[in-house]
């Protein structure tokens, strides 16, 4: 069933991701430095270019009768400035936007872009323009090209077809190229997955999960070196992850106290404690990173927790926690476990290492 709808979703994400991908791309095309522009017109004229900057002022012109573009200054990050012709409305001060367009150049050979889009973005959506100065908003003459303030509008502009920069495949054509190729390899791959197999009638969940647990041995096969606490059965389920390892009885046979760690980084977990007093009446519950004896030893696997590092000791219902390590302290909501053991409340953060729980009563 889930193969038989796979293949038509796949096949609509890659319609779907073609155009995204490409608005993608275009967001994040290389401004073009206003200076490059200004200051080599002949090399830039007649190409698509992009430009990011803040409108810098307005520029009276002589109306020409039918046209009604407008013209303005940007300015770039490193204080360059631009002039842009637009037939839409006047950008909004302090604004950064992106421009693309045609660069152009009239009559008298006055250097301008010719506005097709105009987006407005973060004021860090363009690398280096944080560190613009805001407080003068006017350019200088000298970052200015040259020419009067009153500028001629031509009559006609005659502007060969854009030629865009650089030559051979698009970004984006080799973008939605590979991601086409990953998709058809997400199709094939879910197209020859065996489907999972349907648990029997009878079948019986395991009381303890984990994100990835070993295979449940069995009471007559226990795990080879592995020896419960004299008296006590044999373990019939692993409960292990990358961060955490201990063992469960056979449901039933071993009395399972109220409290519970709940691991919380760098895997979720859930540890529970089990019944086994000692020779001084409490149950004992001890933690580190070598192995131990199951129901009785929490095994961490972290680097950063000791080999010996915490136990917990459970009387009548009460939790007390230990410092065991001498080399890596355990804290309590932060602060470091005291000599003598603290006592844990419901809801407290317990910290071995870089491993992290909250304690449930």
């Amino acid at each position: 069933m889930f193969r038989a709808k796979a293949v038509p979703l796949l096949l609509i994400g890659l319609c779907l991701q073609g155009p995204l991908y490409a608005q993608e791309v275009a967001d994040t095309v290389r401004e073009t430095p206003a200076a490059a522009i200004r200051d080599n017109p002949g090399s830039w004229e007649n190409r698509q270019v992009v430009v990011a900057g803040m409108m810098d002022r307005r520029v009276e012109t002589r109306a020409v009768s039918g046209d009604a573009a407008k013209f303005f200054y940007i300015r770039d990050a490193y204080g360059d400035a631009l002039l842009v012709r637009t037939t839409a409305e006047w950008p909004d001060v302090r604004v950064l936007y992106r421009i693309q367009g045609t660069v152009t150049r009239d009559i008298r050979g006055q250097v301008f872009v010719d506005e097709e889009t105009r987006r407005a973005l973060p004021m860090s959506g363009v690398e280096g323009f944080d560190r613009t100065s805001l407080e003068d908003p006017t350019v200088s003459r000298d970052a200015i090209a040259p020419g009067s303030g009153e500028i001629d509008l031509p009559t006609t502009v005659v502007v060969d077809p854009p030629l865009v920069e650089g030559e051979g495949t698009p970004l984006w054509m080799i973008g939605l190229i590979a991601l086409t190729g990953a998709l058809l390899l997400a199709i094939v791959y879910f197209a020859r997955k065996p489907a999972p197999k349907t648990a029997t009638a009878g079948s019986q969940a395991s009381q303890f999960q984990a994100s990835s647990v070993s295979p449940p041995p069995s009471a007559a096969t226990p795990p080879a070196g592995i020896t419960p606490p004299l008296g006590l059965p044999e373990p019939s389920t692993v409960i292990e992850d990358r961060t955490v390892k201990f063992y469960a009885p056979p449901p039933g046979t071993v009395k399972v106290l109220g409290g519970r760690l709940e691991v919380e980084k760098p895997e979720k977990n859930t540890i529970r404690f089990f019944s086994v007093p000692s020779s001084n009446g409490m149950t004992e519950i001890t933690f580190g990173r070598k192995p131990g004896k199951p129901y009785t030893h929490v095994q961490i696997k972290q680097p950063t927790v000791s080999a010996d590092q915490a136990r917990i000791l459970v009387k009548d219902g009460t939790y007390t926690l230990e410092n065991v390590s001498t080399t890596n302290p355990t804290t309590v909501n932060g602060e470091e476990v005291p000599e003598g053991g603290q006592v844990l409340k419901d809801g407290d953060r317990v910290e071995m290492g870089e491993v992290s729980f909250v304690f449930h009563s």
